[in-house]
């Protein structure tokens, strides 16, 4: 299911990863917050039957 739009997703990382932009995505612990990873909060699917 498509919740976001690609431009929405890049959106929800740049705000995730706070005032330390892309360097902060080395962070551990900045990853595990962001939303675009989080299958309950970002776009979804499953597999095809």
């Amino acid at each position: 299911m498509a919740v976001h739009t690609f431009g929405e997703l890049l959106a929800t990382v740049k705000e995730d990863a706070g005032p330390g932009g892309a360097r902060s995505l080395a962070d551990p612990l900045v990853v595990t917050r962001l939303r675009a990873l989080d299958p309950a909060r970002t776009n979804r699917s499953t597999r095809a039957t």
